[in-house]
């Protein structure tokens, strides 16, 4: 009776150890310091308080609605379009192609603050970008957002109008593309 008894426990703590024993074996690694997963798994930087876009159009070509619709990624310009918003524009441009599919979510708005900008370049290099100008009260939303930080910055607003990430000039297309690909896969908006 006794042998039996030993064996049952036995079985029973086994198929214990079989449901716990990874849960005790993931702790000791992690908590342990063997393997810690990375800090972050985006490229961009999450805004702390992201800024709600106001319902006043921003332009005759783009009103808010337009960003309650899609993901839109925005530049932001005080000056004229100089070499490395050349290149910033590019990145997203290529960005947005290599979304494929997904390609027509995404939109893109640059948001001239200052001096005037060369439309015609713009126009024949980067069809379907909407160039929002400093006059409207609306762009008043960018212009806190440049003031904290570099005017080589990308921002990304979502279907609601909520701008909620940055991302820096040396993110890059690819961590810029990877981003973009997680929240549309996740996203049941825009």
């Amino acid at each position: 009776m006794s042998n039996s008894r030993t064996t049952g426990r036995l079985q029973l703590i086994l198929i214990g150890l079989v449901f716990v024993g990874p849960l005790i074996v993931s702790f000791i690694v992690y908590f342990g310091g063997v393997w810690k997963p990375e800090n972050r798994s985006i490229n961009g930087v999450l805004l702390d308080t992201p800024a709600l876009l106001p319902d006043e159009p921003f332009s005759e070509a783009i009103s808010t609605s337009s960003f309650r619709n899609k993901w839109t990624l925005i530049h932001i310009v005080q000056d004229a379009c100089d070499e490395s918003c050349r290149e910033s524009l590019y990145a997203t441009r290529q960005v947005r192609r290599a979304l494929d599919r997904d390609k027509d979510r995404v939109q893109r708005v640059l948001c001239n603050m200052g001096s005037a900008v060369d439309r015609n370049f713009l126009q024949q290099e980067h069809p379907g970008l909407y160039i929002v100008n400093d006059e409207f009260p609306a762009c008043s939303v960018f212009l806190e957002m440049a003031a904290e930080t570099s005017t080589d910055d990308v921002f990304l607003a979502d279907p609601l109008g909520n701008l909620i990430i940055r991302f820096p000039r040396d993110t890059g297309m690819r961590g810029i593309h990877r981003d973009l690909k997680k929240l549309l896969r996740v996203s049941r908006i825009g």
